[in-house]
């Protein structure tokens, strides 16, 4: 994620928009439903190189706002709120989870933390919308269930229906 977003924004983009899979952190969301990631609480190994351990890293307000008003738009509920990124693909902790789940973050995954920060460091507006693949409270896995699929379109339709609500069309 980082070294994608160190290119796009070197090339002088004025926004960038994360769309990928999670893993849910709450029994109340479902597979195939959307998050989209108001902020990030970095779990993974790349960020310390760019900011600090105190470093806030969140999404461009106006790009979440454009998020959810193209989802509304599309008539697709989302959830709304931080995300937690990690490099260790289904290596959670239970203890880590539910730290996590104390600090009422949605989902787990592992770019948006990198892409949010180093976004914020060039002062390129960002946002990350995520599809759930997993829960990992219930187990429920749906990297096979068409629902997950589904969402997958639907959530690229809501990227691309951002992109024209930021340029004012």
């Amino acid at each position: 994620g980082a070294i994608m977003a160190e290119i796009v924004c070197a090339a002088g983009t004025k926004c960038i928009i994360r769309a990928g899979s999670c893993g849910a952190l709450a029994e109340h969301i479902a597979i195939g439903d959307l998050v989209i990631v108001t902020g990030a609480v970095r779990g993974e190994g790349t960020t310390p190189y760019y900011v600090p351990d105190n470093f806030s890293t969140v999404a461009d307000v106006r790009v979440t706002a454009a998020l959810m008003k193209a989802a509304e738009m599309l008539g697709v509920t989302c959830h709304l709120g931080l995300a937690w990124t990690t490099d260790a693909l289904l290596r959670e902790t239970r203890a880590r989870v539910e730290e996590m789940r104390a600090l009422k973050v949605k989902a787990v995954d592992m770019v948006s933390s990198s892409i949010l920060t180093v976004a914020q460091l060039y002062e390129v507006a960002a946002g990350s919308i995520l599809a759930v693949s997993d829960n990992l409270i219930t187990g429920e896995l749906g990297f096979m269930s068409p629902r997950y699929y589904e969402t997958e379109a639907k959530m690229i339709d809501i990227a691309l229906k951002t992109v024209t609500i930021l340029e004012g069309k």
